[in-house]
């Protein structure tokens, strides 16, 4: 019927699209595969082959076959409009979002078409998608205003949504002319009924803010939420509401099953706390079916984060409570395969499999929990005897109760009920085999054989003995036979898988990862839900470098197991090497749903939301990797770069500013610290690290500028002072700033004392600030080194000149020439202070030794002259006097009586 009804919907719209939807029929009767078509000639005329043999298809009725042409015509020609338009028609009455994304590409192709878009805008009104229907159908009025179908259609949907609002409007002041939780109940059904998703809850927002003190209005947006599917914003809604009404038992197991359902699980953890009952209290006053819920969504949380201990006595009391049975069915089912060694869970689920009647098995399920725990085994015996004890006709109790004392090392237990198993039962075979390895270990081989013949002939057909034969071997302890058995044919072990499962762990043992590849994919045939095997499959398609069924094998793992943080972990990092970023983030999202990330997840997640841009989540997540291991080569080129993206704290701007400065990036750096300090101006270490950047910049004004604000003065003790104050005497000193630089350099000097060079540069400073009685006691009595002696001593000699202290000053004159005699200021003022004091013995040397570097200082050959003539040595003035001549012929006449 479905089929009829799709071709007659197509021939309908056949009659819309015209005779080109129709065209001549090719007299083929049946599709041509695209191999086939590509024989006959080019792919665009073979694609049109097909799609007229899909039209004759469907007119004969084979719907089916008309499908299967049209899909192999877009294979060879994915720009074929008509194939496109046939399909939509196709599937426009059963399946109408398959059928809008042909039109959407019909639509690419041939965007003037208002028959296109009015066949989308059909298809996207069938979706219950208004406002996209309106605007195709207005884009079909927009090429064709003649299209009459396209006008009937929006007028009709335009008289809908006039009718609903007028109701939703009527309903909207009903509320409002008397706000009330009765009032908001009729609102909300109204609304969901009549009212577009946007506009409900745009109207219910409306509500929340404008009355708070009405919190079931977030009850109402939640199950918008649902309608629309967006589990985001149902737990979001829950959460508005369990902040205001937190006693709500029913909206938090809501919350909490939703929560699970998004796998937040730490979340749900928080969330359900408080509807359990802390030891030695009173539990929550909780209904029956309230608590049943409780205990099972407790159980899925557990489950979920791998925590088994507790799980099977949860499950047992939601039955107790009446929860669903095919729920608590379901959970025992997806939690055993997923923990298959959990005795606890074994034995909770063969207590409710008795309960419900289903012995044989809650046998097996008592049996599991035996083998699996050493410790419940005395407790799964004494159920395995009382369901013994009321029914002695159940076998495999019997072959149960035999394994569980043969695993505790009873052999005469064992054999007390194994040898009560008649011959020919469904559980002989069994019991035959561990009746064997009972006389093999007394000794007793005749009795052995015969029990390990009846084993093996009790599976009559090839295949069987085949697994009999080397299961045999395994058991007697001779792994290589069995794995040589097994091995001849191995395809009949897919109806065996425990024999699979021993042969690959074998492989495994023996590093034969090819064979054991080759073991575990059947294993996965024959037991789809063996999630331990699955996961190996997955290590050892990765290492066959079949990244994407390792992928594959691992997903459908960590959907059973959804809590293991490893496997998550694991899976992210596969697809971060193979380059996909977002199905990496989403697995690393539900890792952290399980539990905190480790250093390596928390790297990926960061560098993840770091390459999409995301600056304000990665962030956060470096500063983890920062405080775990500062020195972390990802930090330096990141966090710098998201500091100035994103929010962040004070120690994180410095931290990275120091990152930036590090590697080379000043501008980055000052870019980060200037940032810092306009939020943070009191962070001085900010200041003072930016200033020594300014100054390394040879910025020394802006340098200045940042340290102003400290006036001098900074916290953190004398080092972090002196480190400001040096920097500043460097912005002053490069300024020119000879006043404020004294001052700096007497600051520091009382900070050191014991520093000889802020002493000496201060003494220096002011001389050349001509404040001598200042400077004359800080340059007296130190022991400078040999380089910058002649020069502090020149100083202190200026300031004692200008103290009028001439005696010393030239003392101090002396000295310095004879630690540099090529000083020049020295020698000069040298010069100055022998004429001041008429010492004429003393001048000629000085004199001599300037002259020889100033040839033409007239001044100085005339004071030579003089000298020379006061010591009554003319002979050596002659040659001097003869030069002034030349030099300055006007001063010389002032001496020339003396040389006639």
């Amino acid at each position: 019927m479905h089929r009829l009804a799709a071709c007659a919907c197509l021939l309908t719209f056949a009659a819309l699209l015209g005779a080109a939807l129709l065209g001549a029929v090719l007299p083929t009767a049946t599709p041509l595969a695209p191999s086939a078509a590509a024989q006959g000639g080019d792919e665009g005329e073979m694609a049109e082959t097909l799609f007229r043999a899909g039209q004759r298809e469907l007119r004969e009725g084979k719907a089916a076959a008309a499908e299967a042409a049209w899909q192999n015509a877009l294979v060879l020609d994915p720009g074929h409009v008509n194939a496109h338009l046939a399909l939509a028609a196709l599937y426009l009455p059963g399946n109408p979002a398959a059928a809008a994304e042909h039109l959407e590409h019909a639509r690419e192709l041939r965007p003037a078409s208002d028959q296109i878009h009015y066949l989308l805008g059909e298809a996207l009104e069938a979706e219950g998608k208004v406002n996209e229907a309106m605007a195709a159908y207005r884009q079909a009025i927009h090429y064709n205003a003649a299209n009459v179908v396209a006008n009937r259609r929006l007028r009709g949907i335009l008289r809908r949504l006039r009718a609903q609002q007028g109701v939703i409007e009527r309903a909207s002041e009903a509320f409002w002319g008397s706000p009330s939780l009765a009032t908001l109940t009729l609102f909300g059904q109204m609304l969901l009924r009549e009212g577009e998703s946007q506009q409900a809850l745009a109207e219910l927002e409306e509500i929340r803010s404008r009355l708070p003190a009405l919190p079931e209005v977030n009850l109402w947006i939640a199950r918008v939420h649902r309608r629309e599917g967006s589990l985001a914003g149902e737990i979001e809604a829950y959460r508005a509401y369990l902040a205001q009404q937190g006693r709500s038992a029913a909206v938090r197991l809501a919350l909490v099953q939703r929560l699970l359902e998004a796998h937040h699980y730490r979340e749900a953890d928080r969330a359900l706390v408080p509807l359990l009952a802390p030891r030695g209290q009173e539990p929550p006053r909780l209904d029956k079916p309230e608590q049943g819920r409780t205990a099972f969504l407790h159980s899925r949380l557990l489950a979920a984060r791998g925590q088994i201990a507790e799980v099977g006595s949860l499950l047992l009391a939601a039955s107790a409570l009446d929860h669903e049975p095919a729920a608590i069915a379901a959970a025992f089912a997806q939690d055993t395969a997923a923990y298959p060694g959990a005795g606890s869970l074994w034995l909770a689920l063969a207590r409710w499999r008795q309960g419900r009647d289903q012995m044989p098995g809650a046998i097996d399920a008592l049996r599991r929990a035996g083998l699996e725990d050493a410790r419940l085994r005395g407790q799964a015996r004494e159920a395995l005897h009382a369901i013994l004890a009321a029914a002695p006709g159940q076998t495999q109790a019997r072959l149960a109760l035999g394994e569980l004392a043969l695993a505790q090392g009873d052999r005469a237990g064992a054999l007390a009920q194994l040898e009560r198993i008649p011959a020919g039962d469904h559980a002989d075979a069994r019991a035959a085999l561990l009746q064997g390895l009972i006389y093999r270990g007394q000794g007793d081989l005749e009795r052995s054989l015969d029990a390990f013949l009846r084993y093996v002939f009790a599976f009559p057909d090839r295949g069987g003995m085949t697994y009999a034969r080397g299961n045999l071997a395994w058991e007697i302890g001779n792994r290589a036979a069995a794995v040589a058995i097994w091995q001849e044919r191995p395809d009949v072990l897919v109806d065996y898988p425990d024999a699979l499962g021993r042969l690959a762990e074998q492989l495994q043992a023996s590093a034969d990862s090819a064979r054991e590849l080759d073991a575990r994919q059947r294993l996965r045939e024959a037991t789809p839900q063996d999630l331990v095997n699955r996961e190996r499959l997955g290590a050892l398609l990765l290492q066959a470098k079949r990244a994407e069924e390792a992928l594959q094998e691992w997903a459908y793992v960590a959907d059973q197991r959804p809590g293991d943080f490893d496997l998550l972990t694991r899976i992210a990092e596969l697809h971060l090497e193979r380059g996909d970023l977002d199905a990496a983030m989403a697995a690393l999202r539900r890792a952290e749903q399980v539990q905190e990330l480790g250093l390596r997840q928390t790297e990926l997640l960061a560098r993840y939301l770091h390459r999409q841009g995301n600056a304000r989540e990665a962030l956060p997540l470096y500063w983890q990797v920062y405080q775990a291991q500062p020195d972390h080569p990802d930090l330096p080129a990141a966090l710098p770069e998201l500091v100035l993206k994103a929010p962040a704290t004070a120690e994180m701007r410095l931290v990275a500013a120091r990152m930036a400065e590090s590697t080379g990036r000043a501008a980055v750096a000052i870019e980060l610290l200037e940032d810092l300090l306009r939020l943070h101006p009191e962070t001085e270490d900010a200041r003072t690290r930016l200033a020594g950047l300014y100054l390394a910049q040879n910025l020394p004004e802006e340098a200045e500028r940042v340290l102003a604000p400290l006036g001098g003065q900074m916290g953190g003790g004398a080092p972090a002072r002196l480190a400001m104050l040096r920097m500043v005497a460097d912005a002053q000193q490069r300024l020119g700033r000879r006043a404020a630089l004294a001052v700096t350099l007497e600051q520091l000097q009382a900070l050191e004392p014991a520093n000889l060079d802020y002493r000496l540069r201060r003494g220096l400073l002011l001389v050349d600030l001509e404040r001598y009685a200042e400077a004359v006691p800080l340059l007296t009595g130190v022991t400078i080194p040999p380089p910058e002696a002649s020069r502090v001593r020149w100083a202190l000699a200026l300031g004692l000149a200008r103290l009028e202290r001439r005696a010393e000053a030239i003392a101090q004159l002396e000295a310095a020439l004879m630690q540099d005699a090529d000083l020049a200021p020295a020698r000069k003022l040298m010069i100055d202070l022998l004429l001041a004091e008429r010492r004429w013995q003393a001048l000629p040397p000085h004199l001599e030794w300037w002259i020889a570097h100033n040839p033409t200082d007239d001044v100085a050959r005339y004071n030579l002259v003089t000298a020379y003539l006061r010591l009554f040595d003319a002979a050596a003035a002659r040659p001097h006097y003869l030069a002034l001549l030349r030099i300055n012929p006007a001063r010389a006449r002032s001496l020339a009586l003396y040389f006639k």
